[in-house]
């Protein structure tokens, strides 16, 4: 018995120190870091895009009709003025549609002078002759009407007859026959051919009135004017055959021979005005705002390792579907004539100058493509999910509602931090 108490004893003791033991847990660790204030200052945002140097002015000429190539009188790089021929193509075709068009409409034009002497008398005799036809018709019209009513009148009276059988079926349907007749002819008259002579009477009546004979001449004038256009679009055409610089400027993308034969539609050569070139670059829409019209914005042409200040000129309001940017142009002062068409080139724009809270960039952690960074908070860590904006080569811009100006973020130390650890700074 006595053996038993004393074993008990033991048990409680050691429970009672395995209950101690379990409440004294081992002191947090205190982790130490190295700080810095989250602060404000003026940023710009960078914006590059790369861009082939093309001339604002520039114009690709084809060949309409094309043809044989029988004389060329510049080449690539031979400075033109407008107007002056490049070279001459021929073309059967088109010089016979231009001589066709030429004889018929000095042909309308002949005609027309004709109509403009002879209308009057031609409009005058046509009065005469509807007003007779008119006439005539007026007279058939009443003769019919009377006829009409004679026949109306013979059908009412014998269609009582025949319902009392005072005539016979085949008198009584020859009745109906010649009544329906008369109203025909009598409708037809009234409705269409008296009305047709009286429009064409009183038209006449009125072209002599007005001295309408002038229609006459305005449907010959019409005709010559028709013709005159054929003519001047084949003359177009043959003109064309002497191939014009449309601009004036620099002969470009020649690749041609003397005696080649050249399909319609082909490109023959460019010209461009080189004193003017352009650069476009596409801009987000969160910094279109930044740009306006005369801004100025430096231009990288690596070629020449040179900046050249350019100015925007366009700005296209409407974003390109593809890659939801907007496309800004922006013109280069190309008077000293360094600048090539074809050669590439970095627009970089800055944007307006943003007061953005910043932190270091050592102090931002990726983890599964998110940024956070670890706020010193009273000796403890708070790791907070942040978004990062403009950038320089030292700060990043900070975008979160849990950090402001003033605190201080952790640069140092902060990959070994989980959420809530005790932390001491030190310098």
């Amino acid at each position: 018995m006595i053996k038993k108490t004393i074993t008990l004893i033991m048990l409680t003791l050691f429970a009672a120190c395995g209950e101690k033991a379990q409440d004294e847990a081992p002191p947090k660790e205190i982790k130490p870091v190295k700080t810095a204030l989250i602060k404000n200052i003026e940023m710009y945002k960078r914006v590059v895009d790369n861009s082939d140097i093309e001339p604002i002015s520039q114009v690709e000429q084809i060949t309409e009709k094309g043809g044989e190539i029988i004389k060329i009188d510049f080449d690539n790089g031979d400075r033109v003025e407008k107007g002056q021929v490049i070279l001459t193509i021929k073309n059967e075709t088109v010089s016979s549609r231009y001589f066709r068009a030429k004889a018929d409409m000095e042909n309308k034009k002949s005609q027309m002078e004709k109509t403009v002497k002879f209308a009057k008398d031609e409009i005058l005799k046509s009065y005469e002759e509807a007003k007779s036809a008119y006439i005539s018709a007026k007279g058939d019209l009443a003769a019919a009407e009377k006829s009409f009513n004679e026949k109306k009148t013979t059908f009412a009276g014998n269609e009582e007859l025949y319902k009392e059988r005072l005539i016979s079926e085949k008198e009584y349907r020859e009745i109906i026959s010649s009544f329906e007749q008369a109203k025909v002819r009598y409708e037809s008259l009234k409705n269409g051919g008296v009305r047709e002579k009286e429009a064409s009477y009183l038209l006449y009546k009125k072209y002599k009135e007005d001295e309408s004979w002038k229609y006459e001449i305005s449907m010959a004038k019409s005709d010559y004017q028709l013709a005159l256009a054929e003519f001047n679009a084949a003359k177009n055409d043959y003109d064309d055959l002497s191939v014009k610089a449309k601009i004036s400027g620099v002969v470009t993308d020649m690749d041609l021979d003397l005696y080649q034969y050249i399909d319609e539609k082909k490109f023959l050569f460019s010209i461009i005005d080189d004193n003017l070139m352009k650069v476009e670059m596409g801009v987000p829409g969160e910094d279109i705002s930044d740009i306006a019209i005369g801004k100025k914005i430096g231009v990288f042409i690596p070629d020449i390792s040179k900046v050249i200040e350019g100015k925007v000129y366009e700005i296209n309001p409407s974003a390109n579907p593809a890659t939801k940017k907007f496309t800004v142009k922006i013109s280069l002062d190309n008077s000293d004539g360094f600048l090539k068409k074809g050669m590439y080139s970095e627009v970089r724009l800055e944007s307006n100058p943003k007061n953005v809270p910043v932190v270091p960039k050592e102090a931002v952690m990726i983890k599964d493509l998110v940024s956070y960074i670890a706020i010193a908070d009273n000796s403890e860590a708070k790791v907070v999910q942040i978004k990062t904006g403009m950038e320089s080569d030292s700060f990043y811009e900070v975008i979160s509602s849990e950090v402001s100006s003033g605190d201080k973020v952790i640069i140092q130390g902060q990959y070994l931090l989980e959420n809530g650890d005790s932390i001491k700074e030190v310098e």
